[in-house]
């Protein structure tokens, strides 16, 4: 008898103790499914390949293009942009356990363990150290971009293509040329066949071509001065750089090749000290067109910060540049806002206390509101109305002065909806066209599409008295707000509540 008394609660215990490692187990595992599915889904890497391409594409060859620029920032703001990653219940003591179990079997099998607290840490690091390159912080990137390669494993797949990808594009950019071409060979020789390597083989052949060009500019008989700006028009911006800081009394010409070497090359600080002095001098001259252009450009995508933003849209009014204005509000309403500024900011997590903090100090001047330039409002003493502009880490301390352009014209745009995401993001556009699971946002002549699992709520807004909704069978009607649960869309017609699959429905615009 008093052996059975011990031996039930053992069996039990026993037990109880199997169905809590299987259930760890099985918790762990679908954890493990739930990231691999997410990276598919999130991650996109094909799609940043393929946009890494066009861009160096059309940097280096001198065009100014800037609608394709925007139309490339709002793509990329798509990319590696997310909140959650997939990893919620990661440090939960039923998923922990579970890590602790199934590396216990793995060690025995001589497998390498796995690490869901690592690999949280590691998608941190990728996703800032892209944000970095996107705005054109190209340092930092390729040292966040050689630290992940340097610290990983050795395998072969499509992360560790994209990172020595993106080491490659970074180094290029920022000089180091022996060791971007020696990544992007690595990446032609371990992808053969793949979008890595179409992508790594169009950069070399134009690193290349930089070369022959250096070549003949240096065999011919030009000045410094023509060399200088014949190795701007090469895209080569490095060496240009190099040129026009040996120059004295360069021209508004020669400033404006001068600051746009600065910011293709990764300083966009001194690039934005540069373009504003030229919009200064430059009256509505041709270099000073060009360089608000840019300024717009950095403002509204590359984070220059509000008083950039605000200065270089009253220049855009002052200098009827209507057109472009107008294409970068319509492409910045677009802009997926980057999540992870906000989630490193606010961070508290103890286990990432290093890394967060190491991030909070490149991001301290990169995010916006902390501004490269500070625009003192009031009028001199002289009641010129002129603005006072001081530009940090200057050779020399003292302020710009600058004309004060005239208000900026109101924006008028047509009747527009805003699109709620599930991580709160909000975009604004004219219309959605729905093809299958996929949404196209589009403003103007610019479009992001997103996966319809990803919105949340669609709304009328900004002008806009309903939103027209057109069925891919029978006829349109109108509704103030559809919410998006799982494949239906929900709304209210004559005041009663109706649902149509997400299938059903062609497109939704703005009335």
């Amino acid at each position: 008898m008093s052996q059975s008394r011990i031996l039930f609660p053992l069996i039990l215990g026993l037990a109880l103790l199997f169905a809590l490692i299987t259930q760890s187990i099985i918790s762990v595992t679908m954890l493990e499914l739930r990231v691999q599915i997410a990276s598919e889904r999130i991650l996109n890497f094909e799609l940043s390949s393929r946009m890494l391409k066009t861009r160096f594409r059309q940097m280096l060859s001198g065009n100014e293009n800037l609608k394709s620029e925007i139309k490339l920032n709002v793509l990329e703001s798509s990319v590696l942009n997310f909140d959650k990653f997939e990893l919620d219940g990661t440090d939960s003591w039923l998923n922990r356990f579970g890590v602790v179990v199934i590396n216990g079997v793995r060690r025995l099998n001589l497998k390498p363990p796995i690490r869901i607290q690592e690999d949280r840490e590691f998608m941190t690091k990728l996703q800032y150290a892209f944000y970095m390159e996107r705005n054109r912080r190209y340092d930092v990137a390729f040292k966040q971009y050689e630290d992940m390669l340097n610290s990983g494993d050795n395998s072969q797949n499509d992360t560790r293509g994209f990172l020595k990808l993106h080491s490659g594009y970074s180094a290029a950019l920022t000089g180091r040329k022996d060791v971007a071409v020696s990544r992007l060979e690595q990446v032609i020789q371990e992808y053969a066949g793949t979008h890595y390597a179409e992508t790594a083989t169009v950069i070399l052949d134009i690193l290349r071509e930089q070369g022959r060009a250096a070549e003949k500019i240096e065999a011919s008989g030009m000045s410094d001065r023509e060399r200088a700006a014949a190795y701007f028009r090469a895209g080569n911006f490095g060496e240009a750089l190099t040129r026009f800081k040996k120059l004295e009394d360069l021209s508004l010409d020669e400033k404006y090749m001068l600051s746009r070497s600065y910011e293709e090359t990764g300083n966009v600080k001194e690039a934005i000290s540069g373009y504003i002095d030229v919009v200064n001098r430059g009256g509505s001259s041709d270099p000073a067109v060009k360089s608000n252009r840019r300024l717009l450009l950095i403002g509204n995508f590359y984070n220059g910060g509000k008083e950039v933003r605000e200065f270089s849209q009253q220049n855009a009014t002052r200098l009827g540049d209507q057109e472009v204005l107008r294409n970068v509000e319509e492409g910045k309403e677009l802009q997926l806002k980057p999540v992870i500024v906000e989630k490193i900011l606010k961070s508290n997590d103890q286990k990432q206390s290093a890394l967060v903090e190491e991030i909070k100090k490149e991001l301290d001047e990169g995010t916006d509101g902390s501004s490269r330039v500070a625009v003192a409002r009031p009028a001199l003493p002289d009641e010129t109305g002129a603005l006072r502009v001081s530009v940090p880490d200057r050779p020399d301390p003292g302020a710009i002065t600058l004309e004060r352009p005239s208000p900026p014209a109101i924006f008028v745009a047509q009747a527009r909806l805003k699109v709620r995401f599930k991580d709160g993001r909000v975009v604004s556009g004219t219309r959605i066209a729905i093809n299958k699971d996929v949404a196209s946002v589009y403003s103007g002549d610019f479009e992001i599409s997103v996966p319809i699992s990803n919105m949340e709520k669609i709304d009328a807004a900004d002008g806009a008295s309903a939103l027209g909704v057109t069925p891919a069978a029978g006829n349109g009607f109108d509704t103030s707000t559809i919410r998006v649960e799982k494949e239906e869309m929900k709304f209210k017609r004559g005041g009663a509540d109706e649902s149509l699959p997400v299938s059903a429905i062609k497109e939704i615009k703005a009335k």
